[in-house]
């Protein structure tokens, strides 16, 4: 999927990283991420192929620092956990 930091806010979606080198997975706080990148900044998930972007940068996994990473994007409401 793709959408910008401010669709997913406003329309309440939850949006959870994960790591597909070690595992390690984290919620990812959309508004915190807008005062950096801007409203209009795009997300990417892997479905893009690569590492999923948030505002044309890869995510890096906290933990392992590998850049192996996907998003899950749920709509609001919903649980962002793997199923």
């Amino acid at each position: 999927m793709t959408g910008t930091l401010g669709t997913l806010i406003s329309e309440h979606y939850s949006v959870t990283a994960y790591c597909n080198g070690c595992g390690h997975r984290a919620e990812i706080d959309l508004e915190a991420m807008a005062r950096i990148y801007g409203d209009a900044a795009a997300v990417r998930g892997s479905a893009d192929r690569g590492p999923a972007r948030i505002g044309g940068r890869a995510l890096v996994c906290g933990k392992c620092r590998a850049r192996n990473t996907a998003l899950r994007i749920s709509p609001g409401g919903l649980p962002s956990g793997r199923l």
